[in-house]
């Protein structure tokens, strides 16, 4: 059988895919405003961008998941041409919204589950349309994607079959394995913090790539080999970025082999 003509050298990718988690209040929706103009924030309309009015950025409020939809066919048509980036803020709370929406569905077909509460079914239907639209935000491959979460302490096993249940903060993201899931397909996967100085007690911004016992983490770029940035903005993030997969990716130099007496 022949070659496959889809086959291809290894190359840089195009693209960064950020998640970043923390606790509300960090300064996760600052960090994705301060790539000012060129940058789309979709959120639900129980978050908010105060922090980020006169920023340059964009921002479409979502109410239900055929919003959520528009948006999507907008970014895999226009998404690339008009933004640099388009941020979902956040998962955790569209997570809700999205149930809301679902569950009124159901409602409005079955009057009588009202006396009821949501079931398995519903979650598994938000969960797959979770999934499957930052899948797909993510394939498009025409622009920056990031989503911004909530922390939650995971237990989960990380090898399976073998040794003990591991407990971390991760992003709050509905569902088992909806965590792994959605980091997985992120090439940077960060937790913010907020800190006081000793001197003078001015509060800083800590954002960690560095997984370590406590939480999870990620830097699949090897952009940053210190862990962490103080502070850190959008436009040092992407310059890191680029930087490190122009580093990445060098000729293959051929040694002339030695001949010897």
């Amino acid at each position: 059988m022949a070659k496959l003509p889809q086959i291809r050298p290894i190359t840089e990718s195009k693209h960064t895919f950020i998640c970043v988690y923390g606790d509300p209040g960090c300064g996760k929706t600052t960090l994705a405003g301060s790539g000012g103009k060129g940058t789309l924030i979709v959120r639900p309309p129980i978050d908010h961008t105060d922090a980020i009015v006169g920023s340059g950025a964009d921002e479409i409020v979502v109410h239900s998941w055929d919003d959520m939809l528009e948006v999507q066919e907008f970014a895999r048509h226009e998404g690339g041409k008009e933004y640099d980036w388009i941020w979902l803020d956040s998962v955790s709370l569209w997570q809700d919204v999205g149930m809301d929406d679902i569950w009124q569905g159901v409602i409005a077909q079955n009057p009588h589950r009202l006396k009821a509460f949501y079931d398995r079914g519903e979650y598994r239907i938000n969960m797959g349309r979770i999934s499957e639209w930052i899948r797909y935000m993510i394939g498009n491959d025409t622009f920056n994607f990031g989503f911004t979460a909530h922390p939650f302490w995971a237990t989960f096993r990380e090898n399976e079959g073998e040794g003990d249940d591991v407990t971390k903060l991760m992003p709050w993201i509905q569902g088992k394995s909806m965590p792994q899931k959605l980091c997985g397909m992120m090439n940077l996967v960060a937790y913010m913090t907020v800190h006081k100085r000793k001197e003078g007690g001015q509060l800083y911004r800590k954002l960690t790539f560095h997984g370590t016992e406590n939480f999870y983490a990620k830097d699949g770029l090897g952009a940053f080999p210190k862990g962490y940035v103080i502070n850190p903005t959008m436009p040092a993030i992407s310059a890191a970025a680029d930087a490190a997969r122009k580093k990445s990716v060098r000729p293959t130099v051929r040694r002339k082999r030695r001949i010897t007496a």
